[in-house]
């Protein structure tokens, strides 16, 4: 067998290996494409609208949280790496204690945080004391507990709320009041001193008044506070979370 047939052989599988390596994939430039030769990105990946039987997609890399906390590589310049955890059993480290459940995770540069939506919210109920309010008296009601307030943007000492996240937001106003006359009695949610929602209730004697809405907050000055108005002089007698509380949780930006 001759070199110069040894060296066809070889320039042969070398051009076969390339056109295996090539289907399904395309180059341009710098940028990557699996099922397009043009790809638009660095990398462009291209759905097989026409193989039903081919499950689409991409799959990050997969680890239990004992194989994650076992792997030491990662650092500052793994930034933004993201992997899936089948199995959050096991012991954590520094880097994994923020791995509590199945999901997807992203490293910070620090440690694995999780890739779910953030909670943010508040929750304020008033205190023992009743707080009598006049009739026809517009009286904004005193908070002087937070059960929860995820970022500290509400004030007991002002009763407002002041998100820095811009967003829509749900709020709800309870109150329990007493008074002995059927008359008018009502929450008021007010935002930037203007009242922008009221629940009602005509009931006599001890009941709840209640309001739930949607507001949106720009995440910078505007803020919310809670008030209750009457026809006859009453009294917030109810207290607690399960009585008189306000509540504001971010929903959607």
């Amino acid at each position: 067998m001759t070199n110069s047939f040894i060296k066809s052989i070889l320039q042969m599988k070398k051009i076969f290996t390339f056109l295996l390596l090539a289907v399904g994939f395309g180059a341009s430039a710098q940028n990557l494409g699996i099922n397009t030769v043009a790809p638009k990105a660095t990398l462009d990946v291209v759905g097989s609208a026409n193989a039903v039987a081919t499950p689409d997609g991409i799959l990050m890399p997969r680890l239990t949280l004992t194989e994650l906390r076992a792997k030491t590589g990662y650092g500052v310049a793994q930034t933004g790496a993201v992997v899936y955890i089948t199995d959050a059993t096991g012991t954590a480290s520094t880097a994994t204690a923020n791995i509590g459940k199945v999901g997807y995770y992203r490293f910070d540069g620090t440690a694995w945080v999780t890739m779910l939506p953030k909670f943010v919210g508040f929750h304020a109920t008033a205190s023992s004391n009743p707080s009598a309010f006049a009739a026809g008296e517009i009286k904004q009601i005193v908070f002087s507990a937070k059960t929860y307030d995820t970022n500290n943007w509400f004030d007991l000492v002002t009763g407002r709320f002041t998100p820095q996240l811009e967003g829509y937001y749900n709020i709800t106003i309870s109150a329990r009041v007493f008074d002995n006359a059927i008359k008018t009695k009502n929450v008021q949610l007010f935002k930037n001193n203007a009242v922008v929602a009221i629940g009602h209730t005509t009931f006599i004697n001890s009941y709840v008044v209640h309001l739930s809405t949607v507001v949106y907050m720009n995440g910078t000055t505007d803020y919310i506070d809670a008030r209750i108005y009457s026809e006859s002089a009453a009294t917030i007698n109810g207290t607690g979370a399960p009585n008189t509380y306000f509540q504001a949780d971010l929903i959607g930006q």
